[in-house]
């Protein structure tokens, strides 16, 4: 049996936080003296060697701008020696840091920076790059490019957490992100959630069409965000355009979403726990104890507003991916699929290993790319 530095990233990365999965892979004997001894010195400098980096931020070819935005990233993310090439969100960075960075930068270089920025270049060498060259701020609000380059009709991902699949993929078509105020949400203002659904809908198909005016188009959502995309894929056959693929990943209506039924009996509950993985173990531990049965929406406003919302028949063809793990471990819930059999006029399902928020991760993130990626080639 082989085993490939893939397969080793992908253990870390499901077993360990993102700031700890190693960043370079070296495979062979470790270098030993005539004793046994490991010779660290020689192993650092394999290791350097070998480092997966275009350059060090520290180095002497670096510029000033380089090496401010490495120690402001070093304050707000857990990791240190970070390189010019390494992607904030794969060593530790979220939504929450990333604000924090913006905050950061403003105080260093006196620019106010919207959050979608720092997901459109994630990385210092682009982010030094836009800030030296002094280029304009994107007017979108809730437009967010994650791959600009390349060829074909651009895909479009309504929800933050999809960024995580464009690498895996590997299509060279180009990626957008659609995120609520995410482009234009700075610390000092935000873009509050709109009256319904239809409005949400409406304002993301307006920010997309500055992208590309006309059909056919290709949208991809997760949980809530899928819910969104089934109501952009109406509205766009409502206005003659053509939605060449609709894909919903682990999207779920409110009503079944909010769905309790009745408890499994104790021994089942042990039984659905410990098919988890370390993570999931603890995230439903931490629920249970903590909200054990609030729904996971932020405010009472939240809940009503997707709670409001009434889908109709979709004219076209859906294609859903869902988890095919636990789907809860002390209640009876609905099966993902169900609404979508009665509110979809064709319907393709494929099942991804995992449960509703683990296959957004490794390992099962590959999975669900290579699938993803199958239907859209």
């Amino acid at each position: 049996m082989s085993i490939s530095a893939d397969d080793i990233t992908d253990w870390c990365r499901a077993n360990l936080a993102d700031y700890k999965v190693p960043r370079t892979i070296i495979f062979g004997p470790l270098p030993k003296t005539a004793t046994g001894k490991v010779q660290k010195f020689e192993l650092r400098e394999r290791l350097r060697d070998h480092a997966v980096r275009l350059s060090e931020p520290y180095g002497g070819g670096a510029s000033p701008t380089k090496r401010q935005l490495a120690v402001l990233w070093e304050r707000v993310l857990p990791v240190q020696s970070i390189g010019v090439t390494d992607n904030f969100f794969e060593i530790g960075g979220d939504s929450f840091r990333a604000l924090r960075l913006c905050e950061e930068i403003e105080r260093s270089f006196g620019k106010t920076l919207p959050l979608g920025v720092i997901f459109s270049l994630p990385t210092i060498e682009k982010l030094a790059r836009f800030l030296d060259a002094g280029e304009e701020i994107s007017t979108a609000r809730s437009l967010v490019p994650l791959q600009t380059g390349g060829t074909g009709q651009p895909i479009f991902f309504v929800h933050w957490m999809l960024r995580g699949l464009v690498r895996p993929i590997g299509s060279d078509r180009p990626f957008y992100q659609l995120s609520l105020g995410l482009a234009a949400q700075t610390n000092h203002q935000r873009m509050d959630l709109p009256e319904s659904m239809e409005i949400l809908a409406a304002h993301y198909i307006e920010e997309m069409k500055t992208v590309q005016p006309h059909g056919p188009y290709t949208l991809v959502g997760y949980s809530a965000g899928g819910v969104v995309a089934f109501e952009m894929a109406q509205q766009l056959h409502d206005q003659g355009e053509t939605v060449d693929f609709l894909g919903l990943i682990e999207a779920v209506v409110a009503k079944d979403y909010l769905f309790r039924g009745s408890r499994h009996p104790l021994p089942r509950q042990i039984l659905n726990l410990f098919q988890l993985g370390p993570r999931e173990i603890y995230h439903s531990l931490h629920r249970y104890i903590t909200s054990p049965s609030q729904p996971d929406f932020a405010d009472e406003a939240t809940l009503n507003f997707w709670r409001s919302y009434v889908p109709k028949r979709y004219l076209g063809k859906v294609t859903l991916f869902k988890a095919n793990g636990v789907l809860s471990v002390c209640h009876q819930r609905i099966p993902v699929e169900r609404a979508w059999i009665e509110l979809a006029d064709q319907l393709e399902i494929h099942e991804v290993p995992g449960r509703h928020f683990s296959i957004m991760e490794y390992p099962h993130l590959r999975v669900l790319a290579a699938k993803l990626g199958a239907c859209l080639a």
